[in-house]
Parts: structure tokens; sequence; C-alpha cells
């Protein structure tokens, strides 16, 4: 490698933990404001940030055709999906989802459980002029 070679591979490097950070630290999709458990683009439960924070701690079982699905709420670690009667417990396995933007889906059951901030459903995501 060439001295120049290693100089941009630096830049490189620090450009994309820099982009890491600022989005990590500044993104406005940090602030959860609801969420949302769907069953076959069903709204089961929709719960507010603040009504967790009251709870704190909230278990939820989704019956499905196969059995019950267990969502686990915690208002400081997050949502996950505990217990699931899906063949690959890929849902299981999902790390818990603490931002807005976030899911967890277990297609299988058709479970959907997201995150969902201050956007409005249907609006657009951007607007350039």
């Amino acid at each position: 490698m060439r001295k120049y070679d290693l100089i941009a591979a630096c830049l490189l490097a620090f450009s994309a933990a820099s982009l890491f950070i600022w989005q990590s630290v500044f993104s406005d999709q940090a602030a959860c404001r609801r969420i949302i458990i769907r069953h076959d683009q069903t709204v089961l439960h929709s719960i507010s940030q603040a009504d967790l924070a009251a709870k704190q701690h909230l278990q939820i079982r989704v019956p499905t055709e196969h059995g019950s699905i267990l969502v686990d709420l915690d208002a400081k670690q997050g949502v996950a999906i505990l217990a699931s009667p899906c063949p690959d417990q890929l849902c299981v396995r999902q790390p818990r989802i603490t931002r807005a933007g976030q899911s967890i889906l277990c297609l299988p059951e058709k479970l959907l459980v997201e995150m969902a901030g201050d956007r409005q459903e249907g609006a657009p995501d951007a607007i350039l002029r």
C-alpha cells in the first residue's frame, strides 16, 4: 500500500465512524412515541411510551394460529419477542428494539412489532424543492 492509499483509507474510516456517531446521537428517529403490535395487518395494541414508562414493564401474549407469541415491553431496555411457535425462531433471536423506525417481524405468524416516532402515517419522508 502506498502512502496516499493509507491516508485515503484512514480518512474513509474516520468519515464512516463520524457518520455512525452522528446518526446515533443526533437522529430525529431516536424519540419513540408509540409501540404498535399488528397481527395479519390488524392493529392489536398501540401503547404510548408514556404509558409504558408509568408501568415500567409489560408482557403481552398475542394469540396466533399455531399458538401464542409473548412480546416483552420494557421502558428502559426496549421491546423483544420472548417466545413464538414459529419453527425458525428468528423473531426470538432478534435484538431488542429501542428506537423509532425499528421493527421485529415474525413472518410465519404474521406478527409485526414496530416502534413509531413523530411522523404521521402516510406523511412524506422528505420534501424536495
